[in-house]
């Protein structure tokens, strides 16, 4: 591997970890949280809420997979070995919506959960078939919501959406129609519940 080739290799896996799905979400759900209730004390709130119900648990059960052998790595790149985390992911992020609603969550976290469990359904029926990419699907589905409280946001990450496409391409993690199935998910699902919950945008 020349010069150029690791640069190259070295800004894909540093994409690949600055929009890990784990990483993306948790700005992303803050700040339309803020955006919404310009209460910024509130939203880390709701966020932290987010983080121990859905994304600590997922890191556990992930590092518990890789550990015993059940995964072959943390990307869990093996297309059959992904059911798992899909039906352990979606039942965190049914329990974090329940909890969303139930405690009164600002409308617009009910509204990125309810997407994310929507995703997550799609994702599991490709998975039968092929993989889509969780890391380009999350950041395509983050600028989306983004765009519903800032459009130089949803603009911006939308262009991340589109180097993560890349950079899981380069490391030869997924092909550009996993990729493109990523995105497709992600947006897809944020066009179905957004529109009931948020009829516009609202920033």
């Amino acid at each position: 591997m020349n010069l150029d080739t690791r640069a190259w290799h070295t800004l894909a896996q540093a994409l690949s970890w600055i929009f890990h799905p784990f990483v993306i979400s948790v700005p992303t759900l803050w700040y339309s949280a803020y955006a919404m209730t310009h209460d910024a004390v509130g939203a880390a709130q709701w966020t932290a809420f987010f983080f121990l119900i859905v994304i600590l648990p997922a890191i556990v059960f992930i590092a518990r997979r890789v550990r015993s052998g059940a995964y072959t790595d943390v990307d869990v790149s093996v297309r059959q070995q992904r059911f798992g985390i899909y039906f352990f992911g979606g039942g965190c992020f049914i329990l974090g919506l329940v909890l969303y609603i139930l405690l009164g969550a600002p409308r617009i976290l009910i509204a990125c959960l309810l997407a994310a469990v929507v995703a997550l359904a799609m994702g599991t029926l490709v998975t039968t078939r092929t993989k889509a990419s969780a890391h380009a699907g999350v950041t395509a589905g983050c600028a989306a919501v983004l765009f519903f409280v800032s459009v130089p946001l949803g603009v911006f990450v939308s262009l991340a959406a589109l180097t993560v496409g890349w950079a899981r391409i380069h490391l030869r993690q997924h092909t550009p129609v996993q990729v493109i199935l990523g995105w497709v998910i992600a947006l897809v699902s944020v066009a179905i519940v957004f529109p009931f919950l948020l009829p516009l945008p609202f920033g």
